[in-house]
């Protein structure tokens, strides 16, 4: 039956409701307010159907609901709408009913495919832009219910880095909903084989997150060798130094909350809506936050390398090519503005500045590369 509801309406007098609220200025369901520009196009055959009947209504309402596990609310899809229409009788409120779930959709598909926000007003250095999104045709071209399962299913990344970030926030949204962990109060630095009450506290809080096994053999308050190997566990994962000493560094990150802990996920989340859907067989990918360079053939990873990246005034920019040459120790051109800003007043301090570090100076104002000697320039008088 229609949406599944107790009592149908004439489906010809839904159509009729449906086809007078398209044409109204202004959309009104309750208090809820709707873009008539935005819906329109889905209903732009000769006969206005509903689009959402029997178990498509109740699998977009499902996604709809479970929206929070793509780290987007719920609400922002008026599901608390959607639930006090979905047992409507009357036709004007089950043509409410189906506006609503159509405007879920365009909001949700639109969001979880492309992101909640545009790459350029959270990162003006991305220069990445993602694949075209229609979810007028998408929807469109689910004729079927498995369509439309299959079409939700995949309106999110693909990517198992996405997957695997899914996974986590439902785990610190729930850590979060326990009461997280308590924050290690100030404290000296703590290394393998001291002995400190603070100690019993790090092992707990190691074991919130699961750094340090439930059962391992840690106990007491001798920082021992299980507890340095979870200390360097957490702060691989938190790109800190993994010296197993908990510093300043290590104690202020341990005490980032569960709650900004998630919130980081969604942003995460955010950030890989905006790469494109298919890298192919194989890719390279680095990650500038984690500084980390991998390579990718048919899903395995088959090299890691550090990589060095811009600083926050000179950041380094994302981008997609095709690599089609590699250099080996490759000649570095410095930037005008670090030559400027950074080298040229260190070469006029010492003279030996340039060539201790294996920069060469050339003048290039006639054409060629006439190369200099940096310790018999007069650096004073140059530019």
């Amino acid at each position: 039956g229609l949406w599944c509801t107790p009592a149908l309406a004439a489906p010809d007098a839904v159509a009729d409701a449906l086809a007078a609220a398209l044409q109204a200025p202004v959309v009104n369901c309750g208090a809820a307010r709707l873009d008539r520009q935005r819906l329109a196009p889905y209903y732009a055959a000769a006969e206005t159907a509903p689009l959402w009947v029997s178990a498509r209504a109740q699998r977009l309402r499902t996604t709809l609901q479970n929206a929070g596990q793509e780290g987007l609310s719920p609400a922002r899809y008026r599901i608390a709408d959607i639930e006090a229409y979905w047992s409507a009788t009357t036709p004007a409120e089950q043509a409410c009913l189906e506006l609503l779930l159509t405007a879920g959709f365009d909001r949700y598909s639109r969001d979880v495919r492309r992101g909640l926000t545009g790459p350029h007003e959270a990162d003006p250095s991305w220069q990445l832009r993602p694949a075209p999104f229609d979810p007028v045709a998408a929807l469109q071209a689910a004729g079927t219910d498995s369509d439309l399962a299959r079409l939700l299913e995949t309106l999110p990344p693909v990517h198992s880095a996405y997957a695997r970030l899914r996974t986590a926030l439902a785990r610190y949204r729930r850590l979060a909903k326990q009461g997280g962990w308590p924050p290690l109060p100030p404290g000296p630095k703590l290394a393998p084989g001291d002995e400190h009450e603070q100690v019993a506290l790090l092992r707990a809080r190691l074991r919130t997150e699961g750094d340090l096994p439930r059962f391992a053999l840690s106990f007491g308050a001798r920082y021992d060798a299980p507890l340095a190997a979870a200390v360097e566990n957490f702060q691989r994962r938190h790109g800190l130094h993994a010296d197993g000493i908990v510093g300043t560094r290590t104690r202020a990150a341990l005490n980032v909350p569960a709650a900004e802990r998630a919130a980081q996920l969604r942003r995460a989340m955010e950030r890989l809506r905006w790469l494109p859907r298919d890298f192919g067989s194989h890719y390279i990918l680095v990650n500038t936050a984690g500084f980390e360079l991998a390579v990718v053939e048919d899903g395995k990873t088959l090299l890691r390398m550090r990589t060095i990246n811009g600083t926050p005034d000179q950041a380094t920019p994302s981008f997609t090519a095709t690599l089609q040459s590699l250099i080996i120790n490759p000649y570095w051109y410095v930037p005008e503005r670090i030559a400027r800003d950074r080298l040229w007043p260190r070469a006029q301090a010492n003279s030996g500045y340039l060539p201790a570090r294996g920069f060469r100076v050339f003048d290039t104002r006639n054409g060629d590369w006439q190369e200099l000697d940096p310790a018999r320039l007069d650096w004073a008088r140059i530019n």
